[in-house]
């Protein structure tokens, strides 16, 4: 008999107000009763001056389309999650919608994206007049499963994972690192685990970062990991993305931290770090972001190579190592843009488009460089 399946959204609006300020106010104010200085004579009389502002209102959904639960996952008591951005034109339709994280099932991946195309939505507006603008939502597939609780396979085979990463053979850790498989949630966040500490022993800081991503599970506190550990891996996350450049996430990882932690100590700590990130925004000296292409698959079912990165800067170029790109995709807060890749050109993204996350496409494993400056 199947456990009835249940699926959850959660929300977020990638879009934020702009207000922009342009010129100086002359009046000020004073106290009542307070004296004026002494204006010399033929002084010029202050002016009132009009300052111009922009008024944003992001989109907003107005129905969501069915999350239909695949079979085969609930079959298996696989549950899940996915981050799924889109684009959203002046009449409320989506369009260019993507994967941004997840728990990597394909079906249940294909699940959201095919949710998020069919809702409705009230499009953003720009001094009142519609417009295009991203959105971001987060989907959960649950089972009606006890939550905060692994099976006992599970605890057996991590238990086997623990005693080969005490030992010196990466072969015996790869093998048992292969047999964890995370059904639920709260298995997945601790499968995250395991993958950030075997990528820690033996491999990268991108399968680092890629291992407390899932342990971390998109959320800003505590749901399937113990508070400690869920705290531990963030910051964790946050060091490694500033030791790669990833500025812009490390800001997101540290507002995260903000709200969840309470180890002022550890924050203590931290701030000084972030507050020299949030001083680099202005620093117009460039800085490289290495990165590989993971294969995907396109809307069309065809096999292709994507990666993502959180602009910080507005100026961009992109050096080639190995393979090939072909397609840069540009998701804003009010603005898309999708271009052939040139190799021969630096790219500048306008400052009122908002935020920006980069999809770069070409052949799966392709190595590159972003040299990103002010």
């Amino acid at each position: 008999m199947l456990i009835l399946p249940r699926a959850t959204l959660r929300l977020r609006l990638g879009a934020f107000a702009l207000l922009m300020a342009v010129g100086l106010h002359s009046n000020m104010g004073r106290a009542e009763g307070s004296s004026a200085p002494a204006q010399p004579e033929n002084a010029p009389q202050p002016l009132n001056v009009i300052v111009p502002t922009t008024s944003f209102s992001p989109a907003r959904v107005k129905t969501f389309g069915p999350l239909e639960y695949p079979v085969a996952a609930v079959r298996s008591s696989q549950e899940g999650w996915a981050v799924v951005s889109t684009m959203v034109d002046g009449n409320g339709k989506p369009y260019e919608t993507a994967i941004m994280r997840s728990t990597r099932n394909a079906a249940l991946d294909k699940a959201a994206v095919t949710a998020l195309e069919h809702s409705t939505f009230e499009p953003a507006t720009s001094d009142g007049r519609p417009t295009e603008s991203a959105v971001e939502v987060k989907y959960r597939f649950l089972l009606d499963s006890p939550e905060g609780s692994a099976s006992s396979a599970f605890v057996s085979a991590y238990e086997k994972f623990n005693n080969a990463m005490r030992g010196d053979g990466k072969m015996e850790a790869q093998a048992a690192l292969r047999l964890l498989d995370g059904v639920n949630l709260y298995e997945d966040a601790f499968l995250g685990i395991a993958e950030y500490r075997y990528a820690f022993k033996y491999g990268t800081q991108s399968d680092q970062i890629a291992g407390l991503e899932r342990a971390i599970s998109d959320e800003k506190a505590p749901k399937y990991l113990p508070r400690a550990e869920f705290e531990d891996a963030l910051r964790r996350f946050l060091i490694l993305e500033v030791q790669t450049n990833h500025f812009q996430e490390a800001i997101t990882a540290w507002e995260k931290l903000q709200q969840s932690s309470t180890d002022k100590k550890t924050l203590a700590a931290l701030k000084p770090v972030m507050d020299q990130v949030n001083s680099l925004r202005t620093d117009p000296r460039p800085y490289a972001i290495t990165g590989e292409l993971t294969p995907s698959v396109s809307a069309d079912g065809a096999p292709e190579g994507t990666w993502f990165l959180d602009l910080f800067k507005p100026r961009f170029r992109i050096e080639v190592k190995e393979g090939s790109l072909a397609e840069i995709k540009l998701r804003c807060d009010k603005k898309f843009l999708s271009f052939p890749f040139d190799p021969e050109l630096e790219y500048h993204v306008e400052s009122h488009f908002g935020q920006c996350e980069m999809q770069l496409l070409g052949a799966p494993g392709s190595r590159f460089t972003v040299i990103q400056s002010g």
